[in-house]
């Protein structure tokens, strides 16, 4: 009888140790914390954020047991699969907590297409409909088909990268017969760089030249557009 009692002590020991076990796994895989990186333009509703959170809780409550193995890579690749995430790495601390690092993509450029808007990421990926979007972003039209459209990318750069051109370049058209035109943010001014993509130190005077002289309290309708192509010339266009 001694016996059969301590196989069954043994039995129920065991079986609270296995509960135990359990629960502290339990409580470690459910552990986890977020830190997103975004810039103070962001325009991610709080559905993105929603949605991130769930795909994580459903990781981890839809395992084949809650003592499995934390898959550190399917996480990150099922955090990866939201339209707006654009880099995110998932990471156990010493304290057994799962650190979830998440950036998102961010509008860098729109597109005018049959009257709609279409926003674009820093390396030319369309981003997915927004409902909130940042101001002041170059605006693209035109003849634009994909491989122009990255083409124009080098335009966007210099714009956003140039005090100058910042300040003073609103949007780019393209078409086959004129090449890239920038728009003026003021003066309803056309600027027609041909299709030249680098915006040299000739080409930023000239423009800076006439935007200083269309100041000097002349008509808006002075010129409707110039072109500075080429060489030691503007060119105004009535």
């Amino acid at each position: 009888h001694q016996l059969l009692l301590k196989f069954f002590f043994l039995i129920i020991m065991l079986g609270f140790f296995c509960f135990l076990l359990f629960s502290s796994q339990k409580d470690v895989a459910l552990n986890y914390q977020f830190n997103f990186h975004y810039n103070n333009n962001n325009n991610f509703t709080k559905d993105s954020f929603q949605e991130i959170n769930e795909i994580v809780v459903n990781y981890l409550n839809n395992r084949d047991t809650l003592s499995k193995d934390i898959n550190i890579r399917l996480l990150e690749e099922l955090v990866f699969s939201n339209q707006y995430v654009n880099k995110a790495e998932v990471y156990l601390d010493l304290e057994g907590v799962i650190n979830i690092e998440v950036s998102f993509r961010q509008p860098f450029f729109s597109v005018l297409r049959d009257s709609k808007i279409y926003y674009f990421d820093s390396e030319g990926g369309m981003l997915p409909k927004l409902t909130r979007f940042p101001k002041n972003l170059v605006v693209l039209s035109g003849d634009l088909s994909n491989d122009k459209l990255k083409e124009s990318l080098l335009l966007v750069h210099q714009i956003y990268n140039n005090q100058t051109l910042n300040s003073l370049i609103g949007g780019i058209h393209y078409n086959k017969k004129d090449g890239y035109v920038l728009s003026a943010k003021a003066f309803d001014l056309a600027i027609n760089i041909g299709n030249e993509l680098v915006i040299n130190k000739n080409k930023l005077d000239k423009i800076k030249l006439f935007y200083n002289f269309l100041s000097s309290n002349l008509p808006c309708n002075y010129c409707q557009a110039i072109d500075i192509k080429y060489d030691k010339q503007i060119i105004c266009v009535n």
